[in-house]
């Protein structure tokens, strides 16, 4: 198994473990799950308002960040050094093609602690012709942590296609 797949599974395992011993807490449940919303709905304001792509890094990733994704050639490591992916996305929706776009979390799917947040999530773009002329989703799991910031992203997965829940 590559190293970036054991590290996914291994956080995602952490994570989930810690949001099964804090089952018997189904109100810190909700409250970190409305934090989390709290934070996402914050994120799609912004990038609606016009936030640049490392503005967005800065709001939703840790700066500890590690990203996997469908066809990239490995990890992307560093929140900072995520905005480049950011800004290559939104470039190739086009022009403010990014405001078509809503991040949501499946929140059913939601795990907690106090400290740790995990979900699988969707981005859903709406075509912007003539850069795009088809809907796209992009489905993945995120892994959030309690920061003094407030909540990051630490780990992100993603793929091309809808969840299928």
């Amino acid at each position: 198994m590559n190293r970036a797949r054991t590290l996914v599974f291994g956080v995602l395992a952490a994570a989930f473990a810690v949001g099964a011993a804090s089952a018997d807490e189904p109100a810190a449940e909700s409250t970190v799950r409305n934090e989390v919303r709290a934070t996402v709905d914050a994120v799609n304001a912004a990038v609606r308002a016009g936030i640049s792509p490392a503005g967005l890094v800065e709001m939703l990733f840790a700066p500890d960040l590690v990203a996997v994704g469908e066809g990239e050639p490995g990890a992307r490591r560093g929140g900072r050094a995520y905005a480049a992916v950011v800004k290559e996305h939104w470039d190739a929706m086009g022009p403010d093609g990014q405001k078509k776009c809503l991040l949501a979390l499946a929140e059913e799917t939601g795990v907690s602690s106090a400290d740790v947040y995990a979900s699988f999530f969707t981005l859903t773009c709406e075509p912007n012709p003539p850069s795009v002329t088809e809907a796209s989703v992009i489905r993945g799991i995120y892994v959030w942590k309690r920061l003094p910031e407030g909540w990051r992203v630490v780990l992100e997965q993603w793929g091309v296609g809808a969840l299928g829940l």
